[in-house]
């Protein structure tokens, strides 16, 4: 299962750091639709957020670490998260290993 996370807690919405979209294949229907509609909402509520992507990780954890780390290092100002094709906890893990909160881990990239 899939659900937005989205750290707003945190992110004021007058923020500018841009928000990470994740999918897990770049061609699967239902992420697509969900994507066109986020897109579409944070272009009319906040046109000044960028959004950077990853995809093509096939939801699965190992990959969907890596690309999250190299968005962040890509973006290390990123401030929101859309997951919308899996690898939940491995994205909270890549922003954990980035801001230096990450113990020891077992997992391999």
């Amino acid at each position: 299962m899939s659900w937005p996370w989205v750290r707003t807690a945190s992110v004021p919405a007058n923020t500018s750091g841009p928000a990470l979209v994740a999918l897990s294949r770049s061609v699967f229907r239902g992420e697509e639709e969900r994507e066109i509609g986020f897109r579409a909402a944070i272009r009319e509520r906040w046109p000044h957020r960028n959004l950077t992507e990853i995809t093509d990780s096939d939801g699965l954890d190992t990959s969907v670490y890596q690309l999250a780390l190299d968005a962040l290092d890509q973006h290390a100002d990123i401030e929101a998260v859309y997951s919308i094709g899996g690898g939940n906890r491995a994205i909270v893990d890549a922003f954990d290993a980035r801001s230096g909160l990450a113990g020891p881990s077992s997992r391999t990239t």
